[in-house]
């Protein structure tokens, strides 16, 4: 007999590792994408906003300069490093600069190669940590032109045009927004995790109610069918794939029943018949067991009953169906070779009494 329940579950149980193989793998790579991307926007932000709070640092020392106060340079730095995640803000000297106005303070010395590259007019973007923080570090040069963010520096500085006054080094934390970003990941795959078990819950009950409960119906109805009881329902409105199986097995059943049904009438005819014939039948399976014997073949047994113990030791007329029919020879082995190769009537006389026995 078929295990439905076992099929159900593990036909379920296919099913729902599938989708779970397919949405993990969807899930992972979608959250790794997307955290990725988030990680560049807010680099790529915090990029900017460091270029702009640079261009804002030189604003402010061109104020300096402009209204005799340079001196006061340090207390712009100072004030610039007590922003939000700012790390560190250096102001690089040029050598242009130094030339006119001296080497300035010790830090607006070059002490790196970022220091130099930016004080050579290559703007720098460096990720790096910084005293165990991921940090970015941005350098902006600045050079002498008529119109350098609206002021003309040549005025005031006997340089080249183009030289590279100075520049600007900031370094910010990146900490806080990819802490941020990492909150929001883990959020999201909880997230994701929480509507895929509801999900997961609800296609569960989705393929018991669409596909399982109706397979273990059609496998139940089945075994019934396999066991001769026609009797058992084998209904469904669907009109799906799963009605379809149910029509079928509907169309199976009637057939087998109407076959079945003309098979059992054409038995009770046939039995009918060989009872009403005086001649002694007994039909007995491959086995060569009986397990039928017509009113003649009974009759004669019960009249002859004591002729048959002389050959049959303990032959019983009653007990004749159920029996081998090697109980009817001294060689059995001799008459089933016999039968075996029997291809057609075979009469034979071997018995005492003067009854001739018809073996098919």
């Amino acid at each position: 007999m078929i295990n439905s329940k076992l099929i159900q579950q593990s036909l379920s149980a296919k099913i729902l590792l599938a989708v779970f193989v397919v949405f993990t793998a969807i899930m992972v790579i979608s959250t790794v994408l997307a955290h990725l991307t988030e990680k560049d926007r807010a680099l790529s932000m915090i990029q900017q906003q460091s270029v702009e709070k640079a261009a804002s640092a030189f604003d402010s020392l061109n104020m300096l300069m402009i209204g005799g106060s340079m001196d006061e340079r340090e207390t712009l730095r100072n004030k610039l490093k007590a922003g939000d995640n700012v790390l560190d803000v250096r102001f690089l000297r040029g050598d242009a600069v130094k030339g006119q106005y001296g080497n300035g303070f010790a830090d607006e010395q070059a002490v790196d190669a970022i220091d130099r590259q930016a004080l050579a007019g290559k703007a720098v973007i460096d990720l790096s940590s910084i005293n165990g923080d991921r940090a970015i570090t941005v350098a902006t040069p600045f050079k002498a032109t008529e119109h350098t963010r609206g002021v003309d520096c040549l005025s005031c500085h006997d340089v080249a045009p183009g030289s590279v006054n100075g520049a600007i080094r900031m370094s910010i934390s990146l900490e806080p927004a990819y802490q941020e970003i990492e909150s929001a990941l883990w959020k999201n795959i909880l997230m994701n995790l929480l509507l895929f078990v509801v999900g997961l819950l609800f296609l569960k009950w989705r393929l018991k109610r669409l596909v399982s409960s109706p397979l273990q119906a059609a496998s139940i109805a089945a075994d019934y069918i396999a066991s001769g009881d026609m009797s058992h329902p084998v209904d469904s409105d669907r009109k799906d794939e799963v009605g379809a199986l149910f029509a079928s097995m509907k169309r199976m059943q009637n057939e087998l029943f109407a076959r079945l049904t003309a098979e059992k009438e054409a038995a009770l005819r046939i039995r009918a018949s060989l009872n009403q014939v005086r001649t002694p039948v007994l039909i007995a399976d491959k086995d060569y067991t009986i397990f039928y014997a017509n009113v003649a073949a009974n009759d004669m047994f019960r009249t002859h009953q004591n002729d048959f113990c002389n050959l049959v030791n303990g032959f019983e007329a009653s007990q004749v169906m159920g029996a081998n029919i090697d109980i009817f020879h001294k060689d059995p082995a001799h008459q089933r070779r016999i039968l075996d190769g029997l291809r057609g009537p075979l009469i034979t006389d071997d018995l005492v009494f003067c009854d001739d026995f018809i073996v098919r």
